[in-house]
């Protein structure tokens, strides 16, 4: 392959649907394609989104997507100015053509468009990134509850560590993750997933009557009291755009798809897929709104074969995790109550995992129930400044980030 052999488009946002219709129209089951139709309808009504601005970059060898790169454009929070920033929430190159520069040639063309760029990326994804000179911040800290307890009580892994101590002493390693490890979670989680819960439950008892939610459509828009609590420096999401994602969802439900069949990688199409407005209230006071999203995702072995193009993949176990997106309260205080709310989801799907901000277990991770269960995570923010003094720039060092910043909540 040569560079001349491959193509690069600019798809700007005013472009993406028809450009969408006309790469899906003829696609056939198990082809590699560069958007879906529900994320292109979705980047096309983005609040922050211009026309003009180039949403998606697409790499042709003929008549045949090879690659994808997706830009979103979101919105900086900049003391009382704001700003837009892009981005990066898809980067994609067809499995036959990786280790052949394609990935970086992409990502040269997004940052000869010479804006403010940000990027969340898995470890390889973050490599790349530093070897183009990407800047990055220390990690936004948040909380997974782990209601089966398998995290840290895992029988099996204790053995597995006792004997790689033991076998130390004869020179051989033994890894802890393996085939009888995940058995014994899958077997051991449906009963210590209903007890923990139950036991947080009850320790929580005492926030449950201090507060009302109820599911909405669509949130009201930010009160003074709410606004008063946002960070000088942050992303802004505000009413406007969660109403955005509750609108237009990037992943369906099975049946809801035209592409489920199709190889695009990113999330698609998902068992159970459901974002949760509510809006809380106490003694007829309005408090303001968080948005929860319940979602399952498989985890799946990948194994790859000779005798297919794409790689088959075989399901191990799928999780179902709530995760705490947007939360605009008139009283930071009132995060108290974040874990209970998201208890009860987590009951109702018979949910995991629940993912939480550090504010809102700050009084929980002091118990023992909290110390056995919480398990800390880390995101790790990228950004590409187009300037020493752009806004991002000059934003960096004292952003405050979200869990609900960029991408994530959509995917």
């Amino acid at each position: 392959m040569t560079d001349d052999e491959i193509k690069i488009e600019q798809i700007k946002t005013k472009d993406l649907l028809e450009f969408t219709h006309r790469v899906l129209a003829p696609a056939v089951e198990g082809q590699f394609i560069p958007i879906t139709l529900q994320r292109a309808e979705a980047h096309a009504h983005n609040p922050f989104a211009d026309p003009d601005d180039v949403a998606l970059l697409v790499a042709t060898q003929g008549d045949q997507v090879v690659g994808f790169f997706g830009i979103m454009p979101i919105c900086l929070k900049l003391d009382q100015q704001y700003h837009k920033v892009h981005w990066f929430s898809t980067w994609r190159v067809t499995p036959n053509l990786r280790g052949k520069s394609l990935g970086s040639r992409l990502m040269k063309e997004a940052l000869a468009l010479q804006e403010d760029f940000m990027i969340v990326g898995a470890g390889p994804a973050r490599k790349v990134c530093r070897k183009f000179g990407f800047w990055e911040h220390a990690p936004l800290v948040y909380y997974q509850l782990d209601l089966t307890g398998m995290g840290k009580l895992n029988p099996a892994v204790w053995l597995m560590r006792l004997l790689r101590r033991l076998l130390r002493l004869f020179k051989v390693h033994l890894g802890i993750e393996n085939r009888f490890t995940r058995a014994t979670a899958r077997f051991l989680s449906p009963l210590t997933r209903r007890l923990f819960t139950c036991l947080v439950n009850r320790s929580l008892q005492q926030f449950k009557t201090s507060l009302q939610a109820q599911e909405v459509e669509s949130v009201r828009p930010e009160t003074p009291a709410q606004l008063v609590n946002l960070a000088p420096v942050q992303f802004w999401r505000g009413a406007e755009v969660v109403n955005w994602m509750l609108h237009y969802p990037w992943v369906l439900e099975p049946g809801q798809s035209p592409t489920e069949r199709m190889d695009f990688y990113f999330s698609d199409v998902r068992r159970l897929f459901k974002n949760v407005a509510l809006e809380l209230d106490s003694a007829g006071e309005y408090r303001g709104y968080v948005v929860f999203q319940v979602t399952s995702a498989e985890e799946r072995q990948i194994l790859p074969t000779k005798q297919q193009r794409l790689p088959t993949k075989r399901q191990i176990q799928e999780r179902t995790e709530v995760k705490t997106l947007d939360v605009s309260l008139a009283a930071s205080t009132d995060q108290r109550f974040l874990l209970p709310l998201a208890l009860g989801y987590a009951r109702q799907f018979n949910a995991s995992l629940i993912s939480l901000p550090e504010a809102a277990v700050e009084d929980f991770r002091k118990t023992s129930l909290g110390k056995l269960l919480l398990l800390r995570r880390e995101r790790i923010y990228q950004s590409m400044p187009r300037s020493q003094d752009s806004p991002l720039a000059q934003a960096w060092e004292r952003i405050t980030f979200t869990f609900g910043d960029g991408d994530m909540p959509f995917s």
